[in-house]
Parts: structure tokens; sequence; C-alpha cells
């Protein structure tokens, strides 16, 4: 059909159109969809500015990982660095005159250069230091052997300083100080074992080979290890314990091995290789019964252990500064935001360490906390688009409870840099060695690299210490106060009520040598057991005493124990062996091969009543439910 010229054409859905709005809508629809393009070119100029930096950066790693000078620097430079060496107005430091000489040689005064006579005014006094001309030095001692009348058994003597029973072809060994040394150098510095036998004939004369030098490094842990396992259980009465893992090689392991460190503020360091990298790990060398503060990064095993966590803020500032460096406009608000409160908790904290002996005011540190505390919910709560920012969210709201605990308890560090820096010689040693060849071999490292290390950070000289392991005969233990870590006294036994109690044992008297005669629970007697805490065996015999949790020590459960004093005779004890741990304070008192039962005396622990309990009494009388602290 026809129509006019200010008529209407059929629209969308036939109904009519008027051709005059509809010229009139055509500017506003221009002005939108010249606006529409303007937003895809400034999205498409930015896609293409962050395509050319992803690109950079990419060229950047690249370029990095085939770097052969200092690889692991830092990126970035600081603009105005520190200038080395000594401030101006320092005290100056020169090398201490030696306290004893060895030979004086007198210099006398000869013509002058030029020929003429030289009227001598005084003299000048100069010290040289240097290191001694060393040669082995080789003893032959002559063992005389025998057979015992009684009972027909061949008997050989031994010298106290004699470090092996080798006979015939055998009979030439290597000696305590050369193998200290060879330990030292592998464990905790580590040297290879074939640049060692270079050390060893350059400076010594000393002709050895590296296979004789692994040997007997794998010997002398098996020496080691019941000192290894005192180290375990003085970490387990720690209040704050830092740990972290890192890779691992062992060449005939099945799988990939990792290397654990566990470390703690008082001079601890143990390390531990296994092949696993799960929850398992932490709980074999803390025990079920942990009562005290892991400080950890966010690797999620550690939640399972179900002990106190505290979270390292180093490593969420450094995700916090990863994340900063990818996102951009309102995506980046979260992260910055994030890393401001963090920093603010650590001047926080930093604040109140700097005070010294001045009183804190603990209502308003504990006002200034709550506000950190509830900044943080508040940060946390709003849900959050951008999917990085999501991922950083719900790791903070997962281990929320966990990130400012330093602010509550001032032994914990706000940063777990203290595991950091222990398990930087075991990552430096695998850059030289890769890992290990063996398990043995991995084994042996785990228990010495632990023994040199908290030996080292105690100020005590491992090779001082390592003779008298070598001297003992058998596997022999030395107490952790020989590496310098402090003395644990037991705490003081919590009043108990003047009741008859006749299915439950009354804790000993403090200071005091009591047996303990276990009587079984009806139900579920292995219940503890199976779950790996230290109770008294259910066989013991009625006249042997019972050893207590943690603040008791049956010395002759360890093969021979040695004095802290080197002049103490050695002496070997085979009775029974039980399943009582040992305690670390009482083996200072009973190190000198007594065999008796230490018993509680007075400590330190903050919390007594259930934690006493739990940890002090044996499992027919554990009610930890009827006891509060």
């Amino acid at each position: 059909m026809g129509t006019s010229s200010g008529g209407s054409v059929g629209g969308e859905g036939g109904e009519p159109r008027d051709g005059a709005s509809e010229d009139a809508a055509l500017p506003a629809e221009n002005a939108k969809l010249r606006e529409e393009i303007a937003a895809l070119q400034r999205k498409v100029e930015q896609l293409r500015r962050e395509n050319e930096r992803l690109k950079k950066r990419l060229d950047e790693a690249r370029r990095s990982g085939k770097r052969q000078a200092a690889p692991f620097r830092r990126r970035t430079r600081k603009a105005s660095p520190k200038k080395p060496g000594r401030k101006a107005g320092h005290v100056p430091a020169h090398r201490p005159v030696p306290e004893h000489v060895d030979a004086e040689v007198d210099v006398p005064l000869g013509a002058c250069t030029c020929g003429g006579e030289v009227d001598e005014h005084g003299t000048d006094e100069q010290y040289v230091v240097d290191v001694p001309v060393v040669k082995p030095h080789v003893t032959k001692y002559v063992n005389h052997h025998g057979c015992c009348r009684k009972c027909g058994r061949r008997v050989d003597s031994r010298h106290p300083d004699q470090t092996s029973r080798a006979k015939a072809a055998a009979s030439v060994v290597l000696g305590p100080q050369a193998l200290a040394l060879s330990v030292e150098l592998k464990e905790r510095l580590g040297v290879p074992y074939a640049k060692i036998v270079h050390i060893f004939r350059l400076c010594f004369q000393f002709p050895v080979s590296a296979g004789a030098l692994a040997r007997a490094t794998q010997r002398i842990a098996e020496r080691a290890e019941p000192t290894y396992d005192a180290l375990v259980e003085y970490l387990r009465a720690s209040d704050v314990v830092h740990a972290d893992e890192t890779g691992w090689y062992i060449a005939d392991g099945s799988k990939k091995a990792w290397l654990w460190v566990f470390t703690t503020p008082e001079g601890v360091t143990l390390y531990a290789i296994r092949q696993s990298r799960g929850g398992d790990v932490p709980r074999a060398i803390l025990g079920e019964s942990f009562a005290g503060t892991l400080v950890v990064d966010g690797w999620s095993v550690y939640t399972t252990l179900g002990c106190p966590l505290a979270q390292c803020l180093a490593h969420l500032l450094r995700r916090c500064a990863e994340e900063l460096e990818v996102q951009r406009g309102d995506a980046a608000r979260f992260p910055q935001e994030v890393k401001k409160l963090l920093l603010g908790a650590l001047l926080l904290r930093h604040g109140r360490d700097t005070m010294g002996d001045r009183v804190v005011d603990e209502n308003k540190w504990n006002d200034a906390v709550e506000n950190t505390e509830k900044k943080l919910a508040e940060l946390l709560g709003p849900e959050q688009t951008d999917p990085s920012n999501k991922r950083l969210r719900k790791h903070l709201r997962n281990h929320q409870d966990e990130i400012l605990v330093f602010l509550r308890n001032p032994a914990v560090a706000p940063t777990n840099n203290l595991a950091e820096q222990e398990i930087r010689p075991a990552v430096l040693a695998r850059k030289v060695s890769a890992g290990n060849r063996t398990s043995a071999g991995a084994h042996a490292h785990e228990i010495l690299a632990s023994l040199t290390r908290t030996a080292d950070r105690g100020g005590v000289p491992f090779v001082g210490l390592l003779p008298e392991l070598l001297k003992a005969d058998g596997p022999a233990l030395l107490a952790p106060t020989r590496f310098g870590l402090p003395s644990r006294v037991p705490p003081t036994a919590p009043p108990m009520p003047e009741r008859p109690r006749p299915t439950r044992h009354l804790p000993p008297p403090v200071g005091s040598v009591q047996s303990i005669e276990p009587t079984p629970r009806p139900r579920r007697p292995d219940r503890l057991e199976a779950r790996g805490r230290h109770t008294a065996t259910r066989t013991t015999p009625p006249s042997r005493p019972v050893a207590i949790r943690c603040w008791a020590v049956n010395v002759y459960a360890r093969p021979t124990a040695i004095a802290p004093s080197a002049a103490t005779p050695r002496t070997s004890h085979t009775p029974a062996r039980s399943n009582a741990t040992s305690d670390r304070a009482a083996l200072d008192s009973t190190a000198e091969g007594s065999s008796t039962l230490a018993t509680n005396t007075v400590g330190r622990m903050p919390a007594l009543g259930r934690l006493w309990t739990r940890r002090c009494l044996p499992a027919s009388a554990r009610r930890p439910d009827k006891f509060d602290a």
C-alpha cells in the first residue's frame, strides 16, 4: 500500500514508526556508540600496555634464568644505598694484642740505606700471629686380649681415648679430632668430601679418602642419634617453635624428598629429611601433645596439627607486593589496604619492643590491639570481585586468628625469619652437593647438621663435643645444656585437694622419687598409646619406677649418659629400656651415670593445672577434665 510523505512505515512488529522521531533519536544513538567505541579503544590501549609490560617481565625472567653472576640478587636496587664501612665518629676497632707470646725475636738496628750511622732512640713492637706447620700425630695403642676362665668369652682392653675396636686389616683408624673437623666442614659449612680431602692434604699433610670420611660420618650419626632425640624432646617442651620446609634430593629415593627445619629462639635447630611434605612430619617431630605456638608460613598442612599457629607477616607482605605488581585500578586497592594494615601492626609491635624498661599501659595496649583486629575483620568482610583478590581474601580469612598473634603473645615473632635463616645453610649445601646419594646419607646429614648448627648457635665448638661421643663405648647422650641451651627446670606440682582418691594417684612430692603403680583403665586402655602420647608402659613390673612424661627422666633409658664435665669417667648401663622420655633439666643432675628417676622441681611453665596433669601424671591418673588452671 502507498504512504504519504509524512506518513509512517511498518516498524518492528508491524507497528508504524514516525520518521521524524527516528531522525531525532539518531544523534543520541550516535553519541552513545561513540562513547562505547572510545571505551573500547581505551580498553584496547590498556590491554596493549599490559601486554607490553608482561612481555618485558617475561624477558627479564628468561634473562635472569641464564644469568651467571649473582642470579639471586635483588631485582631492584635502592636509590640511595648506605655507604659501606664504619660510620663517621664510630669507635675504631683494632686487632687485640695476643695474651701469650710463643717466641720473641730482637731485631737490631742496622745502617741507613745511604751508608750513614744511625742513632737509636727506642723500640717498636710487632706481633705476628700465624698458623704453625701441622703434621699428623700418630698414636700406637697396644691392646691386650685374653679369655675369661669362667665363661670363656674373649676380653679386650681399651684405652679411654680410643674411638674404635677395629683390629687387623682395619687397625689404622681416623682420630676424633680429624673426624670432628670433617663433620664440621661437611655438615655445617657444606664443604664436599672431595674438597675436605684436599684441605686435609694441604693444611695437615693428612692423606684420607672421601669414602672413608663418608662411612665414618654415618657411624658418627649412629652414635649421635640419642643426642638428636634429646634435642627433639627439648624442642617439644618449647613455648614457641618456627618451622619451614624446602625441596631435597635423594638419588636412591623412590619419590621427592623434603628437608624440614624446626627451630626455637632458645637455640635449638633440628633438620628432618623425609619423603613427605604432609602433616605427618611435623606431627612426628613435635608430638601429639605439643602445646606451644608454631610460627609457619601459609602451608595448609600445619592447620591439621591442632596446636596454636602464628602466620608469618613477611610472607603475607610479599604476596601483597606481588599482587600490586600485577593489579591496576580498583583491583589494587585491596592488597594495598592489607599491606597497610600489616605494616601498621608491625610498627605497633616494634613500638612496644623498643620501650625497654618503661612501663606499658596495658589498657591502651589492649585497645590498640583490639582496634587492629577490628580493622582486619572489617577489611576481610566485603566480597572481592577480582580472582586474585578472592584468593588472597580467602587465605586471610582462613588464617584470620593466626595473623596478629604476635600482638597478644610477646614471645611470638611477627615473621618466620628465624626458620628462613636456619634453613639457609641447608639450601647452600644443596646448591653445592645437590642433596644426598643414599637415604643413609640423608639420615646422617639430618642428625649431624642439627647438632652442629645447634652448637654453633649456642657458641659451643662442636669439634670439642664430638670426641666425647666417639670415645664412648656405643651410642651416647649429650645433654642439651652442653650445646649452650638454657636448662629447663620442671614446674612445681599444683596443689591437690585433701580428700581420698581411691582410683587415682596423687602426684609425687616435689624433689622426691616415688614408685607409681600404673592401673590400666577398664575402657580403651591403649587410647593414648595409639595417639602417640608418652605414657608409662603397661607391662612395667611393679618393682620398677614408672617414668613421668616431660618432667622426669630415666637415664638408663638411654645407652650412655655423658656428664657435663669432660673429666667424668665413662660408664655403661644395660638395664631394660622403658618408654620414658628424657627431661632436659633432669639430665644435668643425673648425667654422671646415675640410673635413678629424677622428678619434679621448681619451674617456669605458666599454665600449671591442665598442662601439668596432661604431661606429668601417668595414664591411670590423667583426668584433664577435672583440673583447671
